[in-house]
């Protein structure tokens, strides 16, 4: 008995570092032929940002917003190791990342013509507004009205009560300007029919809509000013990531401004990406033709640098 236990002993010394052995050597094996291979940085962003190509317009908000961190947890990676990337990676990536912004503004509705708010109430590019509209303003404009001086015109109460949405639109009317005009439209409200009273909503609405609309175009083209001076402190300053990711801020709040693109090229150029910087000016001379000679100083550059590299004629 005491033989056979000294044998099991003896037996157990050799197979156990062999099963071990074994067993690493399954582990590697399984690993190193079952494991995917890794897949480029430049890669998996232009995959990801052409899946979303093809399928934007069936997104949900939902699948949008996954959609959207997934992006932005790649980019965070990218501003990691943007250093180390060849200039052909980050033109690579720079494209992926325009046609990520061109999904991001239709799959967010960030496009021109759709609504705006104005003080809290909703308008569109409507010619009148619908009775859903009234009926969810209503209140609110109410309120307005509430907190308005009101001393210098007489208001008839029915009115305000059945259309307070048309009395508050037509005290903030600017065409509507004088409180005589004003006053006279008061006047003639309990003599006006159901069309005439339509014919006054649609007027005031769009008049709201159109203002609104330029007042919202106008502080985006400020918030989009300030992100091109930071772009270019970051430039300066040799953060040429920054920069980039800063200047497309810009481009993403107004697509249609050729300087924006201007500068975006001149950042190529300072990184000695000039086949980048190219498409950047042809893209200016699509959206402004005259780009250069609307400049004070009739030049830019992003052209004399393509230009003194033969890029240009």
């Amino acid at each position: 008995m005491e033989t056979n236990k000294r044998k099991m002993k003896t037996l157990w010394k050799f197979v156990l570092p062999i099963l071990l052995f074994l067993g690493i050597a399954l582990f590697f094996v399984f690993n190193v032929f079952n494991r995917e291979k890794e897949v480029p940085f430049t890669e998996k962003i232009e995959n990801f940002v052409n899946q979303l190509y093809s399928n934007s317009t069936s997104f949900d908000s939902d699948e949008w917003k996954r959609s959207s961190d997934k992006f932005d947890s790649l980019m965070y990676v990218y501003g990691s190791i943007y250093k180390e990337l060849s200039l052909e990676d980050l033109d690579r990536i720079d494209e992926a990342v325009d046609r990520y912004q061109l999904i991001s503004r239709k799959s967010s509705g960030n496009i021109e013509g759709t609504s705006i708010i104005v003080d809290e109430i909703e308008f569109n590019d409507s010619k009148n507004p619908s009775d859903e509209w009234k009926n969810k303003y209503a209140s609110i404009c109410k309120t307005k009205i509430s907190t308005m001086d009101l001393d210098k015109y007489r208001i008839p109460k029915e009115m305000i009560e059945l259309h307070p949405c048309l009395v508050y639109l037509l005290l903030k009317s600017r065409a509507i300007s004088s409180t005589s005009e004003k006053q006279s439209w008061f006047d003639i409200y309990s003599i006006s029919n159901n069309e005439q009273i339509d014919q006054l909503y649609g007027i005031l609405y769009r008049e709201s809509y159109k203002l609104g609309n330029i007042a919202e175009k106008y502080e985006k083209k400020n918030r989009a000013n300030q992100f091109n001076e930071e772009a270019y402190e970051f430039a300066k300053n040799g953060d040429f990531y920054k920069a980039m990711m800063t200047i497309n801020k810009a481009i993403e709040i107004v697509p249609d401004e050729a300087n924006y693109y201007d500068s975006k090229g001149e950042f190529c150029v300072m990184q000695g990406r000039f086949n980048r910087a190219l498409l950047m000016w042809k893209k200016v001379m699509e959206l402004a033709p005259d780009f250069l000679q609307t400049k004070k100083d009739k030049t830019s550059p992003l052209y004399e640098k393509l230009k003194e590299l033969g890029y240009l004629e």
